[in-house]
């Protein structure tokens, strides 16, 4: 089994579709000081979902996760 073959994850439904789009693609970071670095885009959507759960209250319930 590869990469290719799993299911999607769910939690991807929270990530904002401007964001998913970057996935994967390289981008320009600027720090304070007018460094700059080439770095990768790399999307953690159970993080995202997580944020969404604690936002619904979804860890209150003793019973759940």
């Amino acid at each position: 089994m590869t990469a290719l073959d799993l299911p999607d994850d769910p939690d991807l439904d929270d990530v904002p579709p401007d964001l998913a789009a970057l996935d994967g693609q390289p981008v320009t970071l600027t720090d304070a000081d007018g460094t700059t670095t080439t770095s990768t885009v790399v999307i953690v959507p159970g993080l995202w979902g997580h944020t969404r759960r604690l936002r619904e209250g979804f860890y209150d319930d003793p019973g759940a996760a």
